[in-house]
């Protein structure tokens, strides 16, 4: 599958890669599909889960194409 993003992927290999969760990578192959990248979670990442849940509670108050269908 071939990813379309204007912005450069951080693919890490020995580290954390970088993301924006704010950012939409799509597909070509299925435009449906959206991914937004959260980074993760990791013990004491406060900071982290407060992005996340704030992402998520404004993406809910979109119209159904804009929200959030699948977490995982």
């Amino acid at each position: 599958m071939e990813i379309q993003a204007s912005l450069q992927i951080d693919i890490a290999h020995h580290h954390a890669g970088k993301a924006n969760i704010e950012f939409e990578y799509t597909s070509p192959e299925n435009p449906r599909f959206v991914l937004h990248d959260s980074e993760g979670f990791e013990a004491g990442s406060d900071n982290k889960w407060n992005t996340v849940e704030a992402f998520l509670r404004t993406r809910q108050q979109n119209k159904l194409p804009e929200k959030i269908h699948a977490i995982w």
